[in-house]
């Protein structure tokens, strides 16, 4: 193991509910090996001795830290062809401001990172990373893999070729940009060059999704708003559920646990299973025969977890804070909801109820409040009323459960 007294890592994904716990283990044995830059060189194999797992564990995180965005790795061809350790860099910064990418250089080495190569520069034979404006890797010589989709950028000459007009992509990059949020008097010229590095379908869905993406932000109370250049270069449009364009929206991105947020979850389980059920596992067949579970239960268990896959998303992203696309349709009914503590007696009524009738209830740490549609203060009966209270929501939006299940029917 390395005598290093620290590991550097964000402290972001320590709260991130998309990682599993070995994962962070992992990450923080590359964190205690990284150069200034972030960077460092380690064989799976050799982690895998220093946690005491199996490679294929390691090999597993690193994936999973991969995708979620905070490790970046480059593979080394050995001259052998045997297998080679990769370089690896924590990325310890999600979101970067212009003001910091104006001071680090002009455009030219921006765009172009392979103009200076520092001290600690990996060998020639690893492929280049790209160039993403704010995080750039040490500069790496070499040509990107053409199959890596990520790393693919569009000359001015390859789009004049395909038809394009710079002229009109370069206005409509200006245009959403003039207004960013947070950033007026800040330089735009390195965020207008990763707008111009886009396709077509991405600056499209990056200009379709801006307004929702802002409302997300909202929704999530994020305490500013992130740098255009990070939103065009990690995409954050893609965190935004498609939505149809029209002059009036008709969803709106609520917050969890909310009005809004707790009729849509609610009108969703009301409309019935949707998601398939999976057959029986030979475990689970194996122990209900011994009599340790019973058929119905596993059947409602696996019903619980699949039947509604909207809903138990909605709760997944809940617990990371994040709110979800709603119907403004369901405003209105929204309106009669009332707070009832997670500790309250109402509470467990309504866990009741969620299991009487097989429904997915919530899971983990809740907020001290959440919204429910109201049952009354006069009641003998809290479960009855509880009853009452959804009975009556269902007919509030009836109208709008039988559009739901017409488009359903239409789209089968």
């Amino acid at each position: 193991m390395s005598n290093a007294r620290f590991s550097i890592i964000p402290a972001w994904i320590v709260t991130d509910s998309r990682l599993k716990g070995g994962d962070l283990r992992v990450l923080c044995l590359l964190g205690s090996f990284t150069n200034k830059e972030g960077w460092c060189r380690r064989s799976q194999v050799k982690m895998a001795e220093e946690l005491g797992c199996g490679r294929s564990t390691v090999q597993a995180s690193l994936n999973r830290l991969y995708q979620v965005g905070v490790v970046e790795k480059r593979e080394v061809d050995s001259v052998d062809g045997r297998d080679s350790a990769h370089y690896y860099r924590v990325i310890l910064d999600r979101r970067v401001s212009d003001a910091m990418l104006a001071a680090f250089g002009d455009e030219n080495e921006e765009f172009h990172p392979n103009s200076a190569v520092s001290d600690e520069t990996p060998p020639a034979t690893i492929v280049a990373p790209p160039a993403i404006p704010g995080v750039a890797p040490p500069a790496i010589p070499g040509v990107a893999p053409i199959n890596d989709t990520s790393l693919t950028t569009f000359s001015n000459e390859e789009r004049e070729h395909a038809g394009e007009d710079l002229k009109k992509i370069e206005a409509a990059g200006w245009k959403l940009l003039k207004d960013w949020p947070g950033f007026d008097g800040m330089p735009k010229k390195p965020a207008l060059g990763c707008w111009m590095r886009l396709s077509v379908e991405d600056r499209q869905m990056a200009t379709d999704r801006f307004p929702a993406w802002l409302a997300m932000l909202k929704a999530q109370k994020k305490s500013h708003v992130p740098a255009p250049s990070t939103y065009f270069a990690e995409r954050l449009w893609q965190d935004v559920p498609a939505m149809h364009q029209a002059t009036k929206p008709k969803n709106v991105m609520a917050g969890p646990y909310g009005k809004l947020w707790q009729a849509t979850r609610l009108s969703d389980l009301l409309a019935g299973a949707t998601g398939p059920i999976s057959a029986l596992t030979a475990t689970e067949r194996m122990m209900i025969a011994d009599g340790k579970l019973s058929m119905e239960g596993v059947i409602a268990e696996k019903r619980r977890k699949m039947g509604w896959p909207t809903v138990n998303t909605m709760h997944e992203r809940a617990r990371s804070a994040q709110g979800w696309l709603c119907p403004l349709a369901l405003e209105e009914a929204a309106q009669g909801f009332h707070q009832i503590h997670r500790d309250s007696p109402q509470m467990s009524a309504w866990r009741a109820e969620h299991e009487r009738r097989g429904w997915p209830f919530f899971d983990g740490r809740l907020p001290d409040w959440i919204y429910f549609p109201a049952t009354g203060e006069d009641h003998d009966d809290i479960h009855a009323a509880v009853r009452a209270a959804l009975d009556a929501f269902a007919e509030q939006i009836s109208d709008f459960l039988k559009e739901r299940s017409k488009g359903d029917d239409d789209a089968a």
